[in-house]
């Protein structure tokens, strides 16, 4: 029987009570201890004094914690020689995280990036059932919350962003470009299609999402979690969580060495992207994109 991983939870929020729902799921893995966050107490497992304490229990690391302390703790837990798994963004510079990865190659760890929403059932589906190229696409997204800037605008709607790179391909040019207090537009040109997008974020705003797509099909929608084509629903599967999808691919990794759902240039490109966006409000944007 293989050995299990023993894992380390820091940062149990809403992501890493998931996390370690699903680390306690795995069949080849064992939560020993967590650091720090709001859930501790829900877990049968012993709190840590402080991360190198955690890291001393363990061979993997789930770091769930605020995204500004990704990349210090990422280095530090591969540093300790211990696998990691981290919930997106890695960090929120492209440059910290390719030296990131090149630690984890030195290393000779897993450093596994998680972006569970190219696991969500619609988001499949759609990446499986689009004939490219598709004739038009345009995403709006709203959310609750500080007027944005242009940065948290851009960096807090990473997985937006991914999932228009997963369903249309890499972003070659950025067109028509706009951003004012609480609100980020523009069109992404990528290598199938022109992909118009509107990102906001205010203290009366709804949550609410809606794609639109059109390619030979017909014209596909999802508004919040219901897709459809051509005004039908289309009834999806219920398949496993997605944390313990992710965990699944996750220990794959670490155990077997099998790939991600997820390329390393991928999410370099996507934090590129982020980046560039993110700069809108400093005038300092150029219409190309590489």
């Amino acid at each position: 029987m293989a050995t299990k991983t023993r894992w380390a939870v820091v940062g149990v929020g809403r992501a890493g009570i998931a996390r370690s729902r699903a680390i306690q799921a795995d069949p080849f893995g064992a939560l020993v201890c967590t650091w720090r966050g709001r859930n501790q107490h829900l877990l049968d497992c012993s709190a840590a004094t402080d991360l190198t304490d955690a890291l001393r229990q363990v061979d993997a690391v789930a770091i769930c914690s605020p995204d500004v302390a990704h990349g210090d703790q990422i280095g530090a837990a591969l540093r300790a020689n211990k696998h990691v798994v981290v919930e997106f963004p890695i960090c929120h510079s492209s440059t910290e995280a390719a030296a990131l990865f090149e630690l984890a190659r030195t290393m000779d760890k897993t450093l596994h990036v998680a972006h569970i929403e190219l696991l969500h059932g619609p988001q499949r589906l759609l990446h499986e059932a689009l004939q490219r190229p598709t004739s038009s696409a345009s995403l709006a997204f709203s959310r609750p919350g500080p007027l944005g800037s242009a940065r948290e605008l851009a960096f807090g709607n990473i997985a937006r962003l991914h999932r228009l790179v997963d369903l249309f391909g890499p972003v070659t040019h950025l067109q028509d470009l706009d951003y004012v207090s609480g609100a980020l537009s523009g069109v992404l040109i990528t290598t199938s299609t022109r992909v118009m997008f509107h990102f906001e974020q205010a203290p009366a705003l709804p949550r609410s999402t809606l794609l639109k797509v059109g390619d030979s099909s017909g014209n596909w929608k999802l508004t919040g979690r219901q897709l459809s084509l051509n005004d039908t629903a289309r009834i999806l599967t219920q398949t496993t969580g997605l944390f313990s999808q992710d965990q699944n691919v996750a220990t794959a990794r670490i155990m077997r060495g099998c790939s991600h759902y997820v390329t390393e240039t991928q999410i370099l490109h996507i934090l590129r992207l982020a980046e560039q966006l993110s700069n809108l409000e400093e005038g300092r944007l150029r219409p190309a994109f590489k």
